[in-house]
């Protein structure tokens, strides 16, 4: 699956975009999240983490972040 950055250097997860084709990416570990899981989710890092709970994003380190859309081929 390839995608592409639409998104980086963000400093506010308010910023971030999100719909069914965005996908949240950890450079660090290279983790791929969906910006609207259907369950608590986060990378394997703990860089991104998205609590369903408290409908809240968080991110330790957004020189690490970066939003992507999938590409449709």
């Amino acid at each position: 699956m390839e995608h592409e950055v639409i998104k980086r250097g963000l400093s506010d997860t308010s910023e971030t975009p999100k719909g069914k084709d965005v996908f949240y990416r950890c450079t660090e570990c290279g983790g791929l999240i969906s910006s609207v899981p259907k369950e608590n989710a986060g990378c394997r890092c703990g860089n991104i983490f998205i609590d369903l709970d408290y409908f809240h994003l968080a991110v330790r380190d957004y020189t690490k972040f970066e939003a992507v859309m999938k590409l449709l081929r």
